[in-house]
């Protein structure tokens, strides 16, 4: 509860981005600053990705099958490499810290794991601010503030 209201989460990942300004999230979290008239933004940071494995000799890759940025990335670069596909990137993690596989991840994401590596430098061309965005309408609403202000403060923990 939030100054009396119910407030229910929740979290959807998605490749492809909700409309915002149509009601169809209150809060996102995006890889640039919102452009869309009656949108409103926060920028939280910037974030940078890597590849991780158990170690270098790990030689398959696990490509997320996906729109993203970093999905397409990695399949632009896989050419005959071996790979594992999986539909989202916690699989990508998942197989990683199994040390099937190597993964593109988010550099807060992959530093935090016991058991993983940064095998190569940083990918600058997938480096981005990330934005909390919200509707302009919105934004003032209490419960939304909330939100807004509580997941600033995780999220900026994580990125730099």
């Amino acid at each position: 509860m939030v100054g009396g209201t119910s407030v229910l989460l929740r979290f959807i990942a998605a490749d492809h981005v909700l409309d915002i300004g149509r009601r169809e999230a209150v809060i996102g979290v995006r890889n640039r600053r919102p452009d869309q008239m009656g949108l409103a933004g926060r920028r939280i940071g910037r974030v940078q990705f890597a590849v991780y494995a158990v170690d270098s000799n790990v030689v398959t890759w696990a490509r997320v099958m996906g729109t993203t940025p970093s999905a397409r990335w990695l399949g632009e670069r896989l050419g005959d490499n071996p790979a594992i596909e999986v539909t989202n990137s916690r699989n990508a993690l998942d197989l990683a810290l199994a040390g099937a596989a190597r993964a593109v991840l988010p550099t807060f994401v992959g530093d935090a794991q016991k058991g993983l590596q940064q095998v190569q430098p940083t990918i600058e061309v997938l480096e981005h601010e990330q934005w909390l965005v919200t509707h302009d309408e919105d934004r003032s609403l209490p419960e939304v503030r909330h939100m807004i202000e509580r997941i600033y403060a995780v999220l900026r923990v994580t990125t730099k």
